[in-house]
């Protein structure tokens, strides 16, 4: 393993970043300002519902009245929102697999999803499995337009909010967030706690560089002994090896593919039944219990669950991400064949 000191160094320094950050959060004052839609502007929303008497509305010089904008700055804002403003919709369920390319999934269905054109559309997903007992994924989306909502977003970021949410109003006077939409860039603040770190610490920052150094040059001392050993043992398994031994190999070759010959005709035979009539595929592989293919298809769930509903085809991954098409989402997806790496046939 070869970590180099100053990465080292500078994962420690963030280490500390982070705690000290923390400790100051939990003394500032994190209460949200909630803002309510009002016939030209919005009005702050007290504790227990009450509506306050001034309008913050956009002016020429930002947001009026400049007292009133003031407070929004370095506050978690939560800017209320109607029911009928925002859509969620449900996608799944996925793979497991799939998890890191959900981001690229959900930005190719979302014109499917919405009203609204990609482009003008604000978005925000979250991740679940179905069940305790079912690994598979589902992806609530939450979606509204940016038109209806842009130039309230852009006054209100103006004036560096800690966080920008966008929620709903619940019946018991609470506020359900629906969509995160900005965060205040704490780059200037982690660079200011750092740097009074690094001036402070810089004994401990010696002592730490050193240990690293030392730990890099034993762990590749170590590993360039055990390399050695192996190298003598594999000269030892050679020189000990029978000359039969490559006859016997070629007979498990020659076993391995008897076996795999019969299975490669039932996955294909199962494949065939399986797509949906929505998919054409461009690219396939079989071989060593893998089963690889490309193609075009309409419904990327519907076709994962069709594949999996067979039990042939178990662990779908998609190995790239997909790319939308006129005609549908080009996809590569990788499965394997059950069976196909022993007995049990």
């Amino acid at each position: 393993m070869d970590i180099h000191p100053i990465e080292a160094w500078r994962w420690w320094i963030d280490g500390l970043v982070d705690a000290v950050l923390l400790v100051e959060e939990r003394f500032r004052r994190n209460r949200p300002m909630r803002l309510a839609p009002v016939e030209g502007g919005h009005v702050v929303v007290h504790a227990g519902g009450r509506l306050g008497r001034r309008v913050l509305r956009p002016g020429s010089n930002g947001l009026e009245p400049r007292r009133l904008a003031r407070a929004l700055e370095d506050r978690i804002v939560d800017l209320v929102v109607c029911d009928e403003e925002t859509l969620t919709r449900r996608l799944g369920p996925l793979p497991p697999e799939s998890r890191p390319y959900v981001e690229g999934i959900v930005a190719h269905q979302l014109e499917r999803m919405t009203p609204w054109q990609a482009n003008d559309t604000l978005s925000h997903h979250t991740i679940e499995t179905v069940d305790a007992d079912d690994p598979r994924l589902m992806v609530t989306v939450t979606a509204t337009s940016k038109a209806m909502h842009g130039a309230a977003i852009a006054a209100i970021t103006a004036r560096r909010p800690k966080e920008l949410r966008l929620v709903r109003a619940a019946a018991d006077g609470r506020s359900e967030v629906v969509l995160p939409v900005a965060a205040a860039d704490v780059g200037a603040e982690r660079a200011r706690i750092g740097l009074t770190l690094r001036i402070g610490l810089a004994a401990i920052v010696a002592a730490t560089v050193a240990g690293a150094w030392w730990y890099v040059s034993a762990a590749d001392d170590i590993g360039s002994r055990v390399s050695e050993i192996e190298e003598r043992l594999d000269a030892h398994r050679r020189r000990l090896m029978p000359a039969g031994g490559a006859a016997k190999s070629d007979r498990d070759i020659i076993a391995a593919l008897s076996r795999d010959t019969p299975m490669s005709v039932i996955a294909l035979e199962n494949l065939s039944t399986a797509l949906p009539d929505d998919t054409h595929l461009t690219a396939l592989q079989i071989g060593h219990g893998r089963l690889r293919m490309s193609g075009v298809t309409r419904d990327i769930a519907a076709l994962t669950t069709t594949l999996e509903a067979t039990a042939l085809f178990t662990e779908p991954v998609f190995t790239a991400p997909t790319v939308r098409l006129a005609r549908g989402d080009k996809f590569t997806l990788d499965l394997r064949v059950s069976g196909a790496d022993g007995g049990g046939r």
